[in-house]
């Protein structure tokens, strides 16, 4: 299971109660790690937006704009565990919109299952080039970037849909299905 983040309820039990306030569906008991499940497809907002807000606190989007994401029909989420991912593909071009996991579930493989599962989808709906952004003192997440292959492409003073600065703007294409580096 996840550890728990010192002097804080449970995270399941947070996600949980944020899960009920919102009316949405609570996250399958099965769930709760990464374990051999591969996530899952998820267009509740609702669920979306708790773990979101478990894995960024103030940086966290709402569930009203998960919801204006979903509407478009090339955006979807996955969720494994305690994280979720959100992307979408159009016209050969895929971007990582979003990608959390909720603080006492880290450094557990669960964002690299999803990183995956999002490259392996976008690849399916014909993507040749993956874009993301990260905000530049996530050394973890800049980590798991590169070791994906992902490069930096540039920088911007701020984030698309981000209040920090600093981020950078990371690029991958894909020939033939294989990842290689840009």
């Amino acid at each position: 299971g996840c550890r728990r983040a010192p002097r804080r309820r449970s995270m399941s039990t947070r996600l949980r109660r944020s899960c009920r306030r919102a009316g949405a569906a609570l996250p399958r008991p099965e769930m709760e790690t990464a374990g051999p499940c591969p996530p899952i497809p998820c267009r509740e907002a609702e669920i979306l937006a708790a773990l979101h807000r478990e894995a960024f606190g103030g940086e966290a989007w709402s569930a009203a704009f998960f919801r204006q994401l979903l509407e478009a029909p090339p955006v979807f989420g996955l969720v494994l565990g305690q994280g979720m991912v959100l992307a979408q593909a159009v016209a050969g071009e895929a971007e990582i919109l979003t990608i959390g996991v909720i603080p006492g579930c880290r450094r557990q493989g669960i964002a690299r299952l999803l990183l995956e599962a999002a490259l392996a989808e976008v690849v399916r709906r014909g993507a040749a080039q993956v874009f993301l952004e990260v905000a530049v003192e996530n050394a973890a997440a800049r980590a798991l970037y590169r070791s994906a292959g992902f490069i930096e492409a540039g920088r911007r003073a701020r984030g698309r849909f981000s209040l920090r600065g600093g981020v950078h703007m990371l690029s991958k294409t894909w020939l033939g299905g294989l990842a290689l580096a840009a």
